[in-house]
């Protein structure tokens, strides 16, 4: 991100609510600060966000008003459990050195009620050193027992956050991976299979065992078992409504990967019961409305890959283009590939193929296309069909032979992709409708043999099984939902 546009994009994520009061807190300023911090505030926040700054304003009245902004949101914002434990250590401290025992104990009471409320065993541990050093310096009786006590405390906790920090850390490399390469593998969880649940664990460790083991079932595709082990988790968290209080972007995650294993299930009800928890989820933060968004988003498209949406598939359309320009600057590359790659599979579905045209060309653009391997196969592969139906028949021929060329230096060139470019180009030579028809039928025939493909392969051939459907049927093809190759 260019530095002129911090700024920006810090003002453009506020929302309305946070704007007026950062306006009204230039009142409290000198007059000629409050007049260039609302002249330059009011520039930005009606200003395009994508677009480059025009007039450059004072270097350091932007640096001033960025820090005013960023103090006075601290003033805004509802202080979070965390920011409470801050606060009641540094209340702590500052009252001991005061010589007020009495408040300072109290202080530190409130923050370790506050670290068990959170379940933070890493905070308890560090309080826990700090009420010893209490006890050392206060308590004459009974010493050593309360010091042993506190000890084995510390020790339990010390496990446990152990125990807590491994299945952390083989999450989280699990989850490098899928950023990396977009979609789930087995190779990422060869450390992980080893890593146990004991009598003990801590609730973040029992959230990272589970989310491993919800992947990991992802990664062979027993979305049975994912799907009980997302659903462990929301149990888990439910059960503690201070943390669903505190970390709402939290049950945004936990509700989309259920509902991308419920999906996986078919379990249709259950994806649209996922969908209304994650638009019945707080959304204060514009964090937390984006990645809100980016999950509602693709839980619909992939629905509606199975089964007709309640909506206009135009309606879901609109809303997704929409988002994306609204939340841009907090979509990473990855998520906004496989947004436009799904949008791209339901406006081919729903046989809106100048639109099709459209997203092969952005996704073949994007800076990650040359990554995700199965997205640049089906793109290759739908790519000439979209520009038939679209009627686009000048340069079919030189697009034939560049996915040809395509496939065969990627080593993807086998019988079916051989079939699909062939029938295609009989398709440009035809005459009739007739002849149309009788092609497709051969077609169709042609690929239910048992033409030999790998999985990878799986749903391209069935985008094109579906397609030369359609035409013997003479149906819609969005009439033939739901589609059982759809993911």
């Amino acid at each position: 991100m260019k530095k002129n546009d911090r700024l920006r994009n810090l003002i453009n994520s506020l929302t309305r609510g946070e704007q007026d009061f950062i306006q009204k807190s230039f009142a409290l300023l000198s007059t000629k600060r409050a007049g260039e911090f609302q002249d330059l505030f009011g520039k930005l926040a009606s200003d395009d966000r994508h677009k480059k700054p025009g007039e450059q304003n004072n270097v350091s009245v932007r640096y001033a008003l960025r820090n005013h902004i960023l103090r006075y949101m601290q003033l805004y914002r509802k202080p979070s459990k965390e920011d409470q434990i801050l606060d009641n250590m540094r209340n702590y401290h500052f009252l001991r050195k005061k010589g007020l025992y009495d408040q300072a104990i109290r202080a530190l009471d409130k923050a370790i009620a506050l670290a068990k409320e959170l379940e933070e065993v890493s905070w308890q541990i560090i309080l826990l050193q700090v009420e010893k050093h209490r006890v050392l310096e206060s308590e004459r009786r009974e010493l050593s027992d309360k010091i042993v006590s506190k000890n084995q405390q510390q020790v339990k906790l010390a496990q446990q956050w152990l125990e807590e920090v491994n299945a952390q850390m083989q999450y989280h490399l699990a989850f490098a991976g899928y950023r990396e390469q977009g979609n789930w593998d087995k190779q990422y969880f060869q450390q992980g299979t080893q890593i146990t649940l004991s009598e003990n664990s801590s609730f973040y460790a029992k959230t990272y065992f589970w989310s491993l083991k919800a992947a990991e079932a992802r990664a062979e595709n027993n979305y049975a078992e994912a799907a009980s082990y997302c659903k462990r988790i929301l149990h888990l968290w439910r059960g503690n409504k201070t943390l669903m209080g505190e970390f709402p972007g939290k049950m945004i995650v936990f509700n989309a990967n259920y509902g991308m294993a419920a999906l996986g299930t078919r379990a249709f009800e259950e994806v649209e019961q996922a969908i209304e928890n994650l638009e019945d989820l707080p959304h204060t933060y514009f964090d937390w409305e984006a990645e809100r968004f980016q999950n509602i988003a693709l839980l619909k498209i992939l629905l509606a890959l199975e089964q007709a949406p309640d909506s206009s598939v135009t309606d879901l359309i609109d809303f997704t283009v929409n988002g994306l320009q609204h939340y841009h600057v907090k979509i990473n590359p990855a998520r906004e590939l496989t947004l436009w790659y799904n949008l791209l599979l339901l406006t081919f579905i729903y046989e809106r193929f100048d639109e099709s045209q459209a997203w092969i060309n952005k996704i073949i653009a994007h800076k990650r296309f040359n990554i995700r391997k199965e997205i640049q196969y089906v793109t290759r592969l739908i790519e000439p069909i979209v520009q038939y139906e679209a009627g686009n028949l000048v340069g079919l021929d030189s697009l034939l032979n560049a996915v040809y060329m395509f496939f065969y230096s990627n080593e993807k060139l086998g019988e079916f992709e051989k079939a699909v470019l062939r029938h295609l180009r009989k398709l440009t030579d035809l005459q009739s409708q007739d002849e149309s028809s009788v092609l497709f039928r051969k077609f169709k025939m042609h690929l239910e043999r048992d033409l030999p493909f790998s999985e990878t392969r799986r749903l391209g051939f069935s985008l094109c099984h579906v397609w030369a459907t359609s035409k013997v049927r003479n149906v819609p093809i969005q009439t033939l939902l739901p589609l059982n190759y759809i993911e």
